[in-house]
């Protein structure tokens, strides 16, 4: 016998986790009260927005839809008021995108981190963002083309907290 046959008095050392949420339970609350549904709707209403902006150059567009995607999955965190709905929200969003542009989750995944590192700390800068769009654009250090990123992600996270304020969440 190697001696680690009952290993019952053995404790690991560490921060104790919190008790695990019943999702089931949140969620059949937030289904209940209608919020999942408004969730669903939300993910698509933000997926046609992204579907509706305009661009004659096929490359620009690109980017200003990755743009939007990154404000969207950035952002929404903080203007919802449950992780439950954020991921109802983004799961709809992608799940539509994935019908209207199949391409476009692996080229968010590939080129969307570079979006990422202009966060610093917890919030992106829209100087930094404009950059990356610049850079992505293929236009790196044109100051015109990074005031256009930076104005464009002000103005998408403008109309995405617009939009989310239109939903009339209720509090489970």
């Amino acid at each position: 016998m190697n001696g680690f046959e009952n290993d019952a008095d053995m404790k690991i050392v560490g921060d104790e986790r919190p008790a695990a949420i019943d999702t089931a339970a949140k969620w059949q609350q937030q289904k209940a009260c209608g919020n999942i549904d408004r969730a669903h709707r939300l993910g698509a209403v933000l997926a046609q927005q992204l579907m509706n902006i305009e661009e004659p150059d096929a490359a620009r567009l690109l980017q200003k839809q990755m743009l939007l995607a990154f404000v969207v999955d950035d952002a929404l965190p903080s203007l919802l008021p449950d992780e439950l709905l954020t991921k109802t929200v983004r799961g709809t969003f992608y799940e539509r995108l994935r019908g209207l542009l199949p391409d476009f989750e692996d080229t968010l995944h590939r080129l969307g981190a570079f979006y990422r590192l202009s966060v610093d700390g917890d919030t992106p800068d829209a100087a930094r963002v404009g950059a990356v769009f610049a850079a992505l654009c293929g236009c790196a250090e044109d100051a015109a083309v990074e005031k256009e990123g930076a104005r464009l992600y002000r103005g998408y996270h403008e109309r995405l907290a617009e939009t989310v304020a239109m939903v009339d969440f209720q509090s489970v």
